[in-house]
């Protein structure tokens, strides 16, 4: 049976009327992940993939421009993340 620790769960009310932010983070000895609104990441063994909401959160400079190799698919990008040692 696979042991979850939830390390981190918070919600905040957003001031300024675009809806309730919150976030999940968890981990366990071979799996970590991170969600919230809009951002999703997880790793196996150090191996990930991560996929974001460009309504949300703009591209950033290096995927706009092509500098990291990103997966568009409609309003999300897609990814591979490094290993994490």
């Amino acid at each position: 049976m696979m042991k979850l620790r939830i390390v981190n769960l918070k919600t905040e009310l957003d001031i300024f009327g675009k809806g309730a932010k919150w976030s999940i983070e968890f981990c366990s000895a071979w799996l970590t992940a991170h969600i919230s609104k809009g951002i999703w990441w997880f790793r196996i063994f150090g191996y990930g993939i991560h996929w974001k909401n460009i309504n949300i959160y703009p591209p950033l400079f290096s995927e706009r421009y092509g500098y990291s190799k990103k997966l568009k698919i409609g309003y999300w990008y897609f990814g591979l993340l490094k290993v994490n040692i």
